[in-house]
């Protein structure tokens, strides 16, 4: 994860230089949480050009490349169906979004003395 996070910081300060950054990868939770545009290709072809936000929550596009959403995606799906967090459109990109949109834990009531 350190190497991950290293390779991000080198990127992210080559970036802020100016500079347009193409990288290829298949780790789709690197690219969910750094990329501002992802190119998807298949079979040597391009079949889709476009944000992260919309072709890696496109589960339909994911399962014919054969790949799984972002892990986020799917952790927000897991709290949505549990009742957890309303339905949305919109997916934190990493962690600090993810317990943004999290309701703060109720206090518990004090235990009562029970004989």
């Amino acid at each position: 994860a350190s190497n991950v996070r290293s390779l991000e910081n080198v990127l992210d300060q080559l970036h802020n230089t100016g500079k347009t950054l193409l990288v290829s990868t298949h780790d789709i939770d690197f690219a969910w949480r750094w990329a501002s545009r992802v190119l998807v290709l298949h079979d040597g072809a391009l079949i889709a050009d476009g944000a992260p936000q919309k072709l890696l929550t496109n589960w339909t596009l994911l399962h014919k490349i054969g790949m799984e959403p972002p892990m986020l995606c799917q952790i927000v799906e897991a709290l949505v169906a549990r009742g957890l967090l309303p339905e949305t459109e919109h997916y934190p990109r990493d962690v600090g979004q993810l317990l943004h949109t999290l309701p703060e834990k109720q206090a518990s009531p004090a235990p009562e003395n029970v004989l």
